[in-house]
């Protein structure tokens, strides 16, 4: 990934105080510890699976392989132990028979669930993609993991779901002046 964009901090909601930043080869250790810790409920609800290799395969993608146009944000909680933590990981990759749609991807740790990570990621991700000419959003989602789909339902932009097998497939358009969606609404 090369985004430019510098750290920003930002407040969650119990008061805690995140960075969020680009992902980069150097965070390849911290974003695969933080999703081996994951517990295998956090695991399946991110990957539809359980494998020993999710955790090392998500972090080659999101820190090591990054294909053009694809974009990767990380959070980041000051531990009092070991300095910053990986909390949180978000990610967009074009599909290749439409680039300016782009399927997104979400993982929380454990300890950090229902605090706003997701939504400030989510946020920081529509507004980079929205500048590099992605229009539309799409995720998977498994039917139980009703904390992702809250992140969606909830971020302000209109989603159309789609339901088969257990999975939610997702679509949403960013902010677009000229699609009628302005960003202003979006904001607010």
């Amino acid at each position: 990934m090369t985004m430019t964009s510098s750290a920003v901090y930002a407040l969650l909601a119990d008061g805690t105080t995140v960075e969020i930043r680009p992902a980069g080869p150097g965070d390849y250790d911290a974003v695969k510890a933080m999703h081996q810790a994951m517990s295998p409920d956090n695991t399946y609800m991110r990957f539809f699976n359980v494998s020993r290799l999710s955790a090392e395969t998500e972090a080659r993608r999101v820190c090591l392989d990054p294909r053009p146009g694809q974009a990767s944000l990380l959070a980041l909680a000051a531990s009092p132990v070991s300095g910053p933590a990986v909390v949180g990981v978000a990610s967009y990759v074009p599909l290749r028979a439409h680039p300016e749609q782009a399927e997104v991807a979400f993982a929380v740790a454990d300890d950090m669930h229902h605090r706003g990570i997701a939504t400030l990621l989510l946020e920081h991700l529509v507004s980079y993609a929205r500048s590099h000419g992605i229009a539309t959003f799409s995720a998977e989602t498994l039917s139980e993991n009703k904390a992702m789909l809250g992140v969606f339902a909830d971020a302000g932009l209109p989603v159309r779901r789609r339901f088969a097998e257990g999975v939610y497939q997702l679509t949403f358009p960013l902010p677009s002046e000229v699609a009628g969606t302005t960003l202003d609404g979006y904001l607010n």
